[in-house]
């Protein structure tokens, strides 16, 4: 009888085991793909041209004083073996692998076997948006990257701020007021469909307010925004700071569960 007992146990367990994998295998397989989009952070050059034969030609910014127009993305064993950059700009959305991977994104120059141009370490789940900007004075072969979440957790109706710089950033929008230090980021609700004054200032080391920027957001149904704070990185710039505004439709939240 106990033999018999234990072969009923050990044989329930199996089955349980074999049932439990399946589903595990079908959870991957209902997990909406993960997606990762770049926004690089600076100014262009100064605009230079040359005559030749009469005729004017623009000529190619200074070696390293953007950011590559083209990378490659290599995650685990995906590979994305071309991707746009553009100063201000987000890119398009490329697939992610499911788990923690690097991903090591290269230069044409680079090479498929060289050094990569950054490396970033993502969270395991969810859609990312890598900001990228360089140090002033500083060529763009060292980006600094910052990872922000970018799925629905970021949602329609609320605005993103985001302070890269080094110094205290102060926001009034509408009636509400933030301080935010160097490196934070700070989401909340915002009102749609009408124009909301904004007002942006630095601290700087005396504890002055200096103005940066001053507008209006309108945001409608559907939409969110970001307003990202960072040094100026062109020559000779009339603020030590910028300001991007930004706003696009939010993605769609994950079905209920039923």
């Amino acid at each position: 009888m106990n033999s018999v007992f234990r072969f009923i146990i050990v044989f329930a367990l199996l089955a349980l085991g074999a049932k439990a994998e399946p589903e595990k295998d079908q959870e991957k397989e209902k997990a909406p793909p993960r997606t990762i989009r770049f926004l690089p952070l600076g100014e262009s050059p100064p605009f230079e041209q040359e005559v030749r034969d009469g005729v004017r030609y623009e000529l190619e910014p200074p070696a390293g004083s953007i950011p590559p127009r083209e990378v490659s993305l290599t995650m685990g064993k995906v590979t994305v073996p071309s991707l746009r950059l553009s100063l201000g700009r987000i890119s398009p959305p490329e697939k992610l692998p499911a788990g923690v991977v690097p991903v090591d994104i290269r230069r044409p120059e680079d090479g498929a076997n060289g050094s990569p141009w950054a490396t970033l370490t993502l969270p395991e789940t969810g859609n990312v948006l890598v900001l990228i900007w360089r140090e002033p004075g500083k060529l763009w072969d060292k980006p600094r990257c910052l990872i922000l979440p970018d799925g629905p957790e970021f949602a329609a109706g609320m605005l993103r701020l985001t302070n890269l710089s080094p110094v205290e950033v102060r926001f009034i929008i509408g009636e509400q007021k933030f301080a935010l230090p160097p490196g934070k980021v700070h989401g909340f609700p915002i009102s749609l469909g009408r124009d909301v004054p904004l007002q942006i200032a630095w601290m700087d080391p005396s504890g002055t307010a200096k103005p940066i920027y001053s507008s209006a957001i309108v945001q409608n149904e559907g939409e969110r925004g970001e307003l990202i704070v960072y040094r100026a990185d062109g020559e000779q710039p009339r603020q030590p700071l910028k300001v991007l505004p930004l706003r696009e439709r939010a993605p769609e939240p994950p079905p209920a569960p039923r």
